[in-house]
């Protein structure tokens, strides 16, 4: 990239001439390059990835899309009934918006209810620093952690039971004979 530059000359010489320059003035022109980034830290994307990443972002813009279209709509509905002098109709609307509103919202505690039952049994058996840490967070935040780190908070509980002795395993007994018999044979390979 070329940037042009003018000297003091040349901005004393257009405020001489109110505006319009002088056959005295002089401009520098110097090249100018962009910083090159290191090739280090450019993201190589995957077409899956920049896929995923539009796809995500459409869903996202459609949704809030959608939802600015239903508060319009909600709106000028709203202006309309007011503008006819329709009162009657226009709190039969927000009865039936706090109506529908009460019934998510309980249906919300239940949700949640139900998730804290959910979290309150997968938590027994957890050392208290664990839970101490799961205190910190919401219910919905808890049951993603122990969700995803289950397998690393389970303490083992011990080797299986193989033998059928209370879990002692027991060396077989042999003599004295079959000892040195087996002492023989390896050494006998070697």
């Amino acid at each position: 990239m070329k940037y042009r530059f003018l000297t003091k000359e040349c901005h004393e010489a257009d405020k001489g001439n109110n505006g319009g320059t002088d056959s005295t003035s002089t401009a520098v022109e110097t090249d100018v390059k962009a910083p090159e980034k290191p090739q280090d830290e450019a993201k190589a994307f995957t077409q899956a990835d920049v896929d995923r990443i539009v796809a995500e972002r459409l869903q996202r813009a459609d949704a809030k899309a959608k939802t600015i279209a239903d508060k319009a709509k909600a709106d000028a509905e709203q202006a309309a009934l007011v503008e006819q002098g329709k009162f009657k109709e226009l709190a039969e609307s927000a009865t039936k918006r706090a109506l529908d509103l009460e019934s998510k919202a309980n249906r919300v505690d239940e949700l949640e209810a139900a998730l804290q039952s959910q979290v309150d049994a997968l938590r027994k058996g957890l050392p208290d620093y664990v839970i101490t840490l799961l205190d910190n967070l919401d219910v919905a935040a808890q049951l993603k952690y122990l969700a995803e780190n289950r397998d690393k908070l389970i303490k083992p509980t011990g080797a299986p039971e193989i033998n059928g002795g209370g879990g002692k395993l027991k060396a077989p007994s042999i003599t004295d004979a079959e000892r040195e018999r087996a002492a023989k044979r390896v050494h006998a390979t070697f």
